[in-house]
Parts: structure tokens; C-alpha cells; sequence
């Protein structure tokens, strides 16, 4: 239990340093009112988090964006977070693959969550970032706008799912946070037909062109 308490803290403090990182170039290269927003945003976050009620245990999650949609994943499935230089379409994917990228030495799927999801896109949407992600065996990348905050969460903060007619939601995220934010679960998320059988398929469609 110590040993793995100890790698969680490591990973955790290899994460924030990362975000921290990230959210400085952000503001370096950003124009003074876009700083101040994305300041007032970041306090507010934490401002969101309180104490705890009694007994009741907290999940720290990784808060992003990716065009109008908001989600967090559990910190323990996050290997790192990357700026996003550029990808490579895949010929043939489907089109919640947005291509595929080198991550230190791997080549990691490019995962749009959004569109995975169906979450309606508006307007220009641009991709900053990764997520690294590593559950249920598998290792992809989510493709994101901004990576927000660390989120500290008690289950009473999780609301359930508004109705909706995709069944599969319900297996893939855990619930709904701040109104709007979906908490995914990669774990059940990465292991479903659509995101396991999508390369096969696609080898098969290009041998027919």
C-alpha cells in the first residue's frame, strides 16, 4: 500500500508540474486579456474545491477541454500531458480518430473525444495538446483544446447523466460534473468495440480502394 500511495504522489507531482508548465507558455504567448481570463479561471477551479463532507473520500481528476466540450479523467489513468506539434491522418479511420502521433517511441492513437461522444463542435476547434491515457491495457492519446485544472471530487459532486439515447454513455462516463463537465472512464472507454476494432477495419476498407 506504501509503495503505491508513493507512486500515485509521483505521478501526481509529475502532472501538476506539467500543467504548470504548459499553462505559462499559454500565458507567455497568449495576449494580456486571454491571461487574465485563463488566471480567473484556474482560481475559480480551486476556489470549487472544498473540504469534504465527513466520511466521504475524494478522486482527483484531470480537467480539459477540446472545442465546446468539458471533461476530466482520473489522474491514475494520465501518463502525461503534451503540446500537440503535429499528427498524422490514418487513412481510413473513422472519424473520432483524428490520426495518429509519436510519443516516445510509441505511436499512439489520436483520439477526438468529442466527436467519440458526439458532442457537437461550433465554430473554429483547435487542438493545443494531448492527454496521454493508459487503462485497460491500452495506451492513446485524447486530443485536447486546453488542459484546465487538477479537480479534486467527492461523489456527491458527480451528478448523474442527464437522459440521452446513446445507451454506451452510460458505460463510459461516470457522471456529470459543474453542470456540464463529463467524467469519462477510460477504463471501460478503451476497452469497447469502437475503439478496439477501428484498425482493422480500416486496413480492410483501404484494400478495397
Amino acid at each position: 500500500m506504501a509503495d503505491s500511495s508513493r507512486e500515485f504522489a509521483a505521478r501526481w507531482q509529475k502532472i501538476r508540474e506539467r500543467l504548470t508548465e504548459l499553462q505559462s507558455v499559454d500565458r507567455q504567448t497568449s495576449q494580456g486579456t486571454l491571461e487574465e481570463k485563463l488566471a480567473a479561471r484556474a482560481r475559480l477551479l480551486r476556489n470549487r474545491v472544498q473540504a469534504p463532507e465527513e466520511g466521504q473520500e475524494r478522486f482527483a481528476f484531470l480537467a480539459f477541454r477540446k472545442g465546446g466540450g468539458r471533461y476530466a479523467l482520473p489522474v491514475d489513468s494520465v501518463s502525461e500531458i503534451q503540446p500537440l506539434v503535429k499528427y498524422s491522418p490514418y487513412p481510413g479511420a473513422p472519424d473520432f480518430i483524428r490520426g495518429v502521433v509519436q510519443c516516445r517511441g510509441s505511436i499512439l492513437s489520436l483520439i477526438d473525444v468529442g466527436r467519440l461522444l458526439h458532442v457537437q463542435e461550433s465554430g473554429l476547434v483547435d487542438i493545443h495538446k494531448y492527454v496521454v491515457v493508459e487503462a485497460a491495457g491500452r495506451k492513446v492519446a485524447m486530443a485536447a483544446g486546453e488542459v484546465e485544472d487538477l479537480l479534486h471530487l467527492t461523489e456527491s459532486e458527480i451528478s448523474p447523466m442527464p437522459p440521452h439515447d446513446d445507451p454506451v454513455l452510460d458505460d463510459w462516463v461516470a457522471g456529470v460534473y459543474d453542470g456540464s463537465r463529463l467524467i469519462l472512464r477510460p477504463d471501460r472507454l478503451l476497452r469497447h468495440e469502437r475503439l478496439v476494432s477501428w484498425k482493422g477495419a480500416a486496413r480492410a476498407s483501404d484494400q478495397f480502394r
